[in-house]
């Protein structure tokens, strides 16, 4: 019986010590969670025009920056944020925060492909092919996942998605050019009727 005590208990303090660990980077990712959401609503009460974040500059992320730098996947969501903001995207920073916001609530990485594609077609109208390229295989990489997550919300709720397969189709076409370096009307125009059908 003792023999079989020893690795019993090594057993245990493993799994005990993992619990601890989970816990703590859930408490962690809590935490951040709430400064993001602090740093979000102060930038939300930046002077603006006409819409919400309509005149932040990429300065305006520093802090933000700052709060993110150790978790690559959140620092992404501020890094697309600010680049959009270059091209004065308002509605689009806000998805980002949106995002980050959801990532850093829950953990699941669910990126949505649509949106990346209408940031890709926002790089490319702005003549910043570097940009885009950087964009085109992550959205490609996250395609199959979005995939998942779509047909999951479609089930959940049957008014979103109701052209779902056209969707797919539409995102895939403009996959297949952006691969193919095909930066012209007619894959902004595929862009354009995958914006009127996509829901994220």
């Amino acid at each position: 019986m003792k023999t079989y005590m020893l690795p019993f208990a090594l057993l245990v303090i493993v799994l005990i010590g993992i619990g601890f660990f989970i816990a703590s980077m859930s408490t962690s990712r809590q935490q951040l969670a709430k400064q993001v959401q602090d740093e979000v609503n102060r930038l939300g009460t930046l002077p603006h025009t006409n819409a919400t974040y309509d005149h932040m500059t990429p300065e305006d992320f520093s802090h933000l920056e700052e709060l993110t730098k150790k978790d690559p996947f959140a620092y992404d969501f501020v890094e697309e944020a600010k680049s959009l903001a270059e091209y004065h995207q308002p509605e689009h920073i806000a998805h980002e925060f949106f995002f980050l916001d959801q990532y850093l609530t829950t953990g699941d990485k669910n990126i949505c492909v649509p949106h990346e594609l209408l940031h890709i077609a926002i790089y490319l109208e702005n003549n910043r092919t570097d940009l885009a390229e950087e964009k085109i295989p992550f959205a490609e990489r996250y395609r199959d996942d979005w995939i998942a997550w779509a047909q999951q919300t479609q089930q959940k709720y049957p008014q979103y998605y109701k052209h779902f397969d056209e969707l797919v189709s539409h995102v895939d076409q403009a996959l297949g050019r952006l691969d193919e370096h095909q930066y012209d009307n007619e894959t902004l125009t595929l862009i354009d009727r995958v914006e009127e059908e996509a829901i994220c």
